[in-house]
């Protein structure tokens, strides 16, 4: 688990991500968190179905990098967003993250301070060396969030760019 001034995140086990894409508030009765009122979109639903699922399972070892962590809001006890590792850092200490923060949650510098949470979890990992994130073109939020973050831009072609951090 990580903790910041407002924030608590942690990787969901396996159980728990087959009860976040039931979709029904169940995830958060269980965490004993309140209901908020938005859901997963299918894009998130689909990526614990088809890739993050499946690698717990192939992969058992370092479940921090294989799972979906939950985004908590301390005070208020909310689910507020989720982030992942798309698998462990590779031969060059690259891991790269996917974020999202729920709507209503959104502009309260929730993610800003998540991912910095994140980068100084990542410092204390030997194998991890560069955080990388890659966003739509046309994601102004994400685009912003990341060269907030110190971010450089290292790659793009129509539709993505790649930024990446040095810890």
């Amino acid at each position: 688990m990580i903790t910041t001034e407002r924030l608590m995140l942690f990787p969901l086990k396996r159980e728990q991500l087959e009860l976040y894409v039931q979709d029904d508030g169940v995830l958060e009765e269980h965490l004993g968190l309140k209901k908020s009122s938005s859901y997963i979109d299918g894009e998130l639903r689909e990526a614990i179905e088809n890739q993050i699922l499946p690698r717990l399972i192939d992969f058992p070892d370092n479940p921090e990098f294989q799972s979906l962590w939950s985004i908590v809001l301390k005070d208020e006890m909310f689910l507020a967003g989720d982030f992942c590792f798309m698998g462990p850092p590779d031969n060059n200490g690259i891991v790269e993250i996917g974020y999202g923060i729920k709507e209503e949650f959104r502009n309260r510098g929730l993610m800003f301070e998540a991912i910095n949470a994140v980068l100084s979890w990542l410092r204390n990992n030997q194998l991890a060396k560069v955080l990388q994130a890659k966003t739509h073109k046309d994601n102004i939020a994400s685009v912003a969030l990341l060269r907030k973050l110190n971010f450089g831009l290292m790659a793009q072609n129509e539709e993505i760019l790649i930024f990446e951090r040095e810890l």
